[in-house]
This record gives C-alpha cells, structure tokens and sequence, in this order.
C-alpha cells in the first residue's frame, strides 16, 4: 500500500523571513537601482518642424535629473519656437511680418542674437546669405503659403525682390528690430535650427555634461566623445533624389567639439509644368532658385549657428566661388558635392578638411 504523503505544515516565521527578503529586494532594485538613469541617455523628439535626438555619453544621473534636463530642453526648443518660426500665426517673428509699422520692435535676446548673426553673416558673404528672403520663398512655393506648380513671372519676381534687403533691417538695444519699409518680412529658418543645436548643447555644459551629440533637423554639434572614447562619427549622405537619410553616404567626419550642417537642394524641390527642377534654396541676386550642379554642401565650424547659415551661403555661390570663399575663412571647412552630366557626383574638399574626415583603415 503506497505511503500517504502528509502536506506539510506552513512555517509561519520562515515564510514572512522569505516574504521579507524578496520585499527587500525588490525596493534595492526599483527604488535605489532604478531611480539611476542608462550611462549613455538619448533623448528625441520633435520641433521647428522637424525631429530631434540628444546623446550623452558618461553621465550617469538619477532618473530626476535625467527628467529634469528633458524638462529643460523641452521648454527651450518650445520658447525658441515660439519666437522664430514662421509657420506659427502669433510668433515674434510671425507679427513683425505681418505688421507694416516701421517703429522698432521688442523681441526676445535669443531672437536678437540670432538676427545679429544673420545680418553679418549677409555682409561677410556680399548678399549670399539674406535672412529677409521672406517674400520669394513664398513666391516660389517654399513658405508656409504652400506649394506652387506654375512658377512666378519675371515681374512678380521682381516685385518680390525689391523687397529683400538686410539694409531695410535694423537691430537696436533693447533688444529691438525696426523695418524701415513696411512690407519686410524676415526668415531665420536658415539659421535658427543651428542656433537651437548650440543653445541645447551649452545647456548640458552648464549641468556639467561634456561628452554631447545635439543634432536638430540635420544640423549637429558635438563635443567630447563618443560612447567609445573616440571623435563622434557624423556620415555626409550622398544627395541622391529621393533618397532616405543614411542610404548613401558620401564620406564620414570624426569631429570632437564642432558643429556641422548641411545644405542641399535634393530633398526639398518640386517640377514645375515646364519640367524645371525648383529648388528651395533662392539666390538673393536673383530672385531665382539656384541654378548650377552643386547639390549639397556639409560645412564643420566651431558652432551650429555658424555652419547653418554658411552651408545655405555655399550652396547659393556654387562650388568655385564657395570653395574661394571658405578658404579665406578661419575655424571653417567644406564638403561641397557636385552633380555631373552623367548623373554620378564630383566631391570636392577645402583643404583644411581631410584632418577631420574618418578614415576606415
């Protein structure tokens, strides 16, 4: 007859011994171990119309400091926003547009330094670069007015252009800017992504975090180094038409403490009805959408600002007259990517550029 196994008997102090431990451990894991962020956080998101993604390498912090920084940044991209884009009807930069007042008007530091850079940025490129293109990216479809199939007259072109000109813009202390025409319109999109990257980075410098990669739309500045102690690796895509970010790349840079940008007429143009290529980079002398082989163009300097108005600067002077002019420039190199007859590309670098390209072997 088998044996009867008797159950055994619950072991109250041993039981709540056990009950003890596990409770334990489960406040050391969720409480004290979970409460420190990853050693390397990213963060993304979304703005100034496009997407965002943040790395920091080596700076192991409590999950609140971690929400605090995100906090921090949400708030200032959501305030740069506010002030300097054009497709929000009750921005700064959206009501100095549509008023025809010529007295000056208030507007925030950041905007004042960012309108500042612009201006001299013009001047040190003779027009290249003009941030009061407003009229004629709407003209030619590139606004937020929306897209345009049949491209603008001579006249209208014309029309538009009379009204472009850094000289109809003032800055004053205050900090103010004033039109000294009524229908001015000003357009930092070439420049403000660029200041936004550098403003993000000097805020983790300010919590003491070194080892940065901010990049916003593209533009990207980076100090320290990567997760494996070496330069950060920025790929230069290869400007084929409908290409997606990353399919191709061109060539490589190994940047520590550096910005770069790149401009390109490949991903934003349309056809008109005759078949012509429409860019959205307008030549300021002209009035036109650019017209040569250059497709793109990767500027590294010492900051984000810098190098997004000069890739757009680049782009509208082509590949000669944009290589002689980066060469007379300090702290400033190029990747300029040109289109050959034969549909394959011709890249040409300025000469102080190779140093800071990676290299595979």
């Amino acid at each position: 007859m088998p044996a009867i196994v008797q159950p055994r008997r619950l072991n109250i102090r041993k039981t709540a011994f056990v009950s003890m431990l596990l409770t334990a451990f489960f406040v050391y894991t969720y409480f004290i171990r979970d409460p420190l962020g990853p050693p390397n956080p990213n963060f993304r998101g979304r703005t100034m119309g496009t997407t965002y993604e943040i790395k920091i390498v080596g700076s192991r912090k409590v999950r609140s400091e971690l929400d605090a920084i995100y906090s921090e940044i949400t708030h200032t991209l959501f305030k740069l926003n506010r002030q300097m884009s054009t497709y929000i009807d009750d921005s700064e930069i959206s009501v100095f547009n549509t008023s025809t007042a010529t007295n000056p008007y208030p507007i925030s530091v950041d905007f004042a330094k960012v309108t500042e850079k612009a201006i001299e940025l013009s001047h040190a490129t003779i027009g290249a670069f003009d941030p009061t293109l407003d009229p004629l990216i709407n003209l030619w479809g590139f606004g937020n007015k929306g897209q345009t199939k049949s491209p603008p007259s001579s006249n209208e072109v014309t029309q538009a252009l009379a009204r472009c000109n850094v000289e109809y813009l003032q800055l004053s202390p205050g900090p103010a800017i004033r039109k000294t025409i009524s229908n001015l319109q000003l357009n930092l999109s070439a420049i403000a992504k660029g200041y936004a990257v550098d403003t993000v980075t000097e805020l983790f410098w300010k919590h003491g975090w070194t080892n940065t990669y901010v990049e916003i739309g593209g533009e990207i500045r980076v100090s320290g180094h990567n997760r494996e102690g070496q330069p950060w690796r920025i790929g230069i895509d290869l400007p084929a038409d409908n290409a997606s970010p990353g399919e191709a790349i061109a060539s490589v840079f190994a940047l520590r403490n550096r910005a770069v940008a790149t401009s390109g007429d490949y991903r934003n143009y349309f056809e008109d009805s005759n078949g012509n290529r429409r860019s959205h980079l307008i030549d300021p002398r002209t009035g036109t959408p650019i017209s040569h082989r250059l497709a793109s163009v990767s500027v590294t300097a010492t900051n984000c600002m810098i190098a997004d108005g000069i890739a757009t600067a680049l782009m509208v002077m082509g590949v000669e007259q944009g290589l002689t002019w980066v060469e007379d420039q300090d702290h400033v190199d190029a990747l300029f990517i040109a289109r050959e007859t034969d549909g394959t590309f011709r890249l040409v670098q300025s000469t102080g550029l190779p140093p800071l390209l990676h290299s595979s072997r």
